[in-house]
């Protein structure tokens, strides 16, 4: 697979050729491209333009988010977010896969913007309250029923969605009221888990999302996916002091420093832990 970067077109084996991206979208039937290029507005003609993909790709999936975190900003994304949604408006890809090892501070409704992009819609996609509702109704299915009036909601959700899986025991009905009343009953008893854990995988997220945490790298290798086993955390904890005052004075400054930073730009914009967790290592490792 040749990665096209700095104006060449590499291959793994060591072979290179001069081209530009726009040239190398027209022309390549597989590719990896900096999704830092493939953003920019300049750029997105010749990415749009390019033979429509079987496939894109794309790490880092986080960063395609909107620019407010505000609940209602449907419609402003980052550019990578609104290249994503030109990618699948104007049917350039069969499909996208998005993929992220970053630990994701977003708000509540923030991974539907991406569920938007796979194709989501519909009512799930109407208003957050609709999806705060529906998983406000999961939650209380820990401990009791669902009350008829919140059966409706979960009800109307369900059958809006075409791609809902069915549900045990005939519960989905022709109607919303009739549904809903079969919800409620069927909660009442020692079904309630088991149809909590169908509405939980039937959701757009429990369809579309895949998590691999430990647990799954562990039963990959156990089943021969994997060549080795994944790596065993061995945590001590080491203490010591510092060689003199002076050393610890900077450590305090710079430690004060980014605590204070930290509540500044919290206050501004949410989600800022994970950025400032390497600044604080890489201002004490200098």
């Amino acid at each position: 697979m040749p990665i096209c970067d700095g104006g060449k077109l590499m291959w793994p084996d060591g072979r290179a050729a001069p081209t530009d991206p726009a040239t190398a979208l027209a022309h390549e039937p597989v590719l990896l491209l900096s999704r830092e290029w493939a953003r920019l507005s300049g750029n997105r003609e010749a990415v749009l333009s390019a033979p429509p993909w079987d496939l894109v790709l794309l790490d880092e999936a986080h960063a395609a988010r909107r620019r407010s975190d505000i609940e209602g900003e449907f419609n402003s994304g980052t550019l990578l977010l609104e290249l994503l949604r030109d990618l699948q408006l104007k049917r350039r890809t069969r499909g996208i896969l998005l993929l992220s090892a970053t630990p994701m501070q977003t708000r509540p409704w923030e991974p539907w913007d991406l569920l938007s992009v796979l194709g989501i819609g519909g009512r799930w996609m109407v208003e957050f309250d609709e999806v705060r509702g529906y998983y406000g109704a999961l939650a209380k299915l820990r401990t009791k029923a669902l009350p008829l009036s919140e059966a409706e909601r979960v009800a109307r959700l369900i059958l809006s969605d075409r791609d809902f899986p069915a549900g045990p025991g005939g519960i989905v009905a022709r109607s919303v009221s009739q549904t809903a009343q079969n919800l409620a009953f069927h909660t009442m008893g020692p079904q309630r888990a088991g149809i909590a854990e169908w509405l939980r995988h039937g959701a757009p997220l429990g369809r579309r999302m895949h998590r691999n945490t430990r647990r799954t790298l562990h039963g990959y290798y156990q089943m021969g996916l994997l060549p080795q086993p994944p790596a065993r955390r061995d945590v001590h904890d080491v203490l010591f002091d510092y060689e003199d005052q002076a050393e610890r004075d900077s450590y305090v400054a710079i430690t004060s420093y980014i605590d204070r930073r930290f509540d500044e730009l919290e206050r501004e914009k949410g989600g800022k832990g994970f950025v400032m967790t390497v600044y604080r290592l890489s201002l004490i490792h200098i």
